[in-house]
């Protein structure tokens, strides 16, 4: 048995192995549990239009750079073209590995349903050797999980458990640019379908308050408010605790964001309103320079008073409404 016989019985051996992952036309299986699928059938690839948004065969050959003499040889074995550039992703040239990513991105970008899939696949091309190679799985994850939450945003039902979980393991990417994506969709997924709010996810944003990118922390921050807002009993002194030093951060979205999802912890719970947390909002009041800080933290007052009056003598409440009608001047 020559080289090129062993290299194309290798090929044809993990073709059949992915079978139940991708299968055909006709006893189509869902991806995940969570995700509907839908079928690229390999009778329409080949032919000279663009299908489904995916590219002709021969941009498909062009962007791997390799690739099979005619796709449509192996439509009797009913496999997507979604598998094809796989094939590449373990080529020893970075170039070939580059474009194969985003060969894939673009396919999760043709139907949604392939993108946990395609995830799964680039994620271990985010420690390539190649830093190009790292740049474009950086940048399809991203754009995967950004697409994800904007097809929450207009699609409620397709929010999911599965979803929701594939979206947490995001949150640990090493890329910041996936975490940040990963929080805000999240809080996406919360507010199309409150019953995903666990004490899990709550669990996991609270970690990332304390993310080095400022952006992480500030769409954590974000998301909590709507996971407090879906499951009021989901709001903790650990919460507010977790979320109070925020108040300081010298990034402007971090500050906001962090008296925003204060407001609902208190309004949840309003045992969770101390003095100290007034103190902590007081001076965004006085002091910060950015208008929309100003706001939230007046609007964290504003449910604080209301809930806990008794936190609020006399000569405190006349300060804080001296300073509110500065800010409604604004």
């Amino acid at each position: 048995m020559n080289k090129i016989t062993v290299g194309i019985a290798g090929a044809l051996a993990f073709v059949i192995a992915n079978l139940a992952a991708a299968a055909g036309e006709e006893g189509n299986e869902p991806l995940t549990k969570s995700y509907p699928t839908r079928v690229f059938p390999m009778s329409e690839v080949g032919r000279d239009k663009t299908v489904e948004g995916l590219p002709r065969t021969r941009n498909l050959k062009r962007s791997t750079n390799q690739g099979f003499n005619d796709l449509r040889k192996f439509s009797a074995l009913r496999i997507e073209p979604r598998i094809y550039p796989v094939f590449r992703l373990g080529s020893i040239e970075a170039s070939v590995r580059q474009n194969a990513v985003v060969m894939l991105g673009k396919i999760a970008g043709a139907n949604p349903a392939h993108a946990p899939w395609v995830v799964n696949h680039i994620l271990p091309l985010l420690q390539d050797k190649d830093g190009h190679v790292r740049f474009n799985a950086t940048e399809a994850v991203k754009k995967i999980v950004v697409m994800l939450g904007k097809i929450v945003d207009k699609n409620h039902d397709l929010a999911t458990a599965g979803l929701r979980d594939d979206l947490v393991l995001r949150l640990r990417d090493q890329a910041a640019d996936v975490r940040i994506e990963a929080a805000w969709a999240l809080g996406k997924i919360v507010i199309a379908n409150r019953d995903l709010a666990t004490a899990e996810l709550r669990d996991d944003l609270v970690l990332r308050l304390r993310d080095q990118a400022a952006d992480v922390r500030r769409n954590a921050a974000w998301a909590l408010g709507y996971v407090v807002e879906a499951k009021h009993d989901l709001a903790t002194a650990g919460l507010r605790n977790a979320l109070t030093p925020l108040l300081q951060d010298q990034y402007v979205g971090v500050r906001r964001n962090a008296a925003y999802a204060l407001e609902r912890v208190v309004n949840a719970h309003p045992e969770f309103a101390t003095a100290g947390l007034r103190d902590d909002l007081t001076p965004l009041l006085q002091r910060d320079q950015d208008a929309d800080v100003r706001r939230e933290a007046d609007g964290a007052l504003r449910v604080i008073r209301a809930k806990r009056p008794d936190l609020f003598p006399e000569n405190i409440s006349s300060t804080i409404d001296r300073l509110i009608r500065d800010i409604e001047t604004d």
